[in-house]
């Protein structure tokens, strides 16, 4: 059996693959800007393992209490994926890491931090379609200190289907880009044009409050507490003390806008996001919102 030991990015422990360098390709593939190379460290053990048994694939990490197993190359590649982020919010512990999608319209990035299936990762994909560049579907890295964010340069994973309420133009851009898929999300492939690489930063430009459903669509101002309590909660890794946390998203939310996004589809919010950041976050509510 094949034994691959890999230096991924900065992190000071190697990813090991054992009889699993058809994954470690297809890992590879999902990232942009991470440097993939031999492991040339001291001898520690490795952070992530990934291994078969049978038809199955392992993988064992310290974010998991046991060995779990996948039956498909996507689940494997999406669950390494998944780890390769907590060691890397565990490697940098300068930063806080934001449950958020992020897409940057004409270099002005916005922000939606949102609880898991609020379809952050369906409106971060459609938002590629209208012309924007991905940060995060999922994981934002953001500088309490600098108040910028950072890319982590990983593929964004949709829920699958797609909604079937899309422009026949919007699915047709998506399923083009599917790379991996089983029957519950999919791997999307972008190039860097869509896909900030690893180590991007730029500086967040306006914090948005997903409400998806059925009233009256737009972008409407939002209440500060409410933003400073939704980023505060949807967060993980470093652990400031909580006047330093609250005294960073104070600054944050006082110095951008925070709004709220209402939208029935996720073609309309990606338009309205396109819109507001065209306009510099500055454009009248009443006209965000026809």
């Amino acid at each position: 059996m094949t034994q691959s030991d890999l230096r991924f990015g900065p992190l000071t422990a190697p990813a090991r693959f054992e009889g699993a360098d058809d994954i470690a390709r297809l890992v590879g593939q999902r990232l942009k800007g991470w440097t993939i190379a031999p492991w040339d460290g001291p001898s520690v053990p490795p952070i992530i393992t990934v291994g078969r048994e049978g038809n199955l694939f392992v993988l064992s990490s310290p974010w998991a209490p046991e060995p779990e197993t996948y039956r498909t190359a996507t689940s494997i590649v999406c669950a390494f994926i998944s780890d390769l982020t907590m060691a890397f919010a565990a490697h940098r512990d300068d930063l806080v890491f934001l449950h958020a999608g992020a897409v940057s319209f004409d270099g002005r990035l916005i922000v939606f931090p949102s609880r898991t299936e609020a379809g952050k990762s369906t409106l971060t994909v459609v938002a590629a379609a209208h012309g924007a560049q991905i940060f995060s579907d999922d994981v934002l890295p953001y500088d309490l200190q600098s108040g910028r964010a950072m890319g982590l340069g990983v593929s964004p994973r949709p829920r699958l289907p797609f909604p079937a309420d899309l422009k026949p133009s919007t699915l047709a851009y998506l399923n083009a880009r599917v790379a991996l898929a089983n029957k519950h999300y999919a791997s999307m492939e972008f190039d860097a044009g869509a896909l900030a690489p690893f180590g991007t930063s730029a500086p967040v430009e306006c914090v948005v409050t997903l409400a998806r459903g059925d009233g009256k669509p737009g972008l409407f101002p939002a209440s500060r507490a409410a933003t400073m309590k939704l980023l505060m909660i949807q967060r993980f890794g470093a652990e400031p003390s909580p006047a330093a946390l609250v005294r960073a998203t104070d600054r944050l939310t006082a110095s951008v806008p925070c709004l709220t996004l209402r939208y029935r589809n996720a073609d309309d919010g990606a338009a309205l996001l396109a819109r507001a950041a065209r306009d510099g976050f500055g454009m009248d509510r009443k006209a965000a919102a026809s």
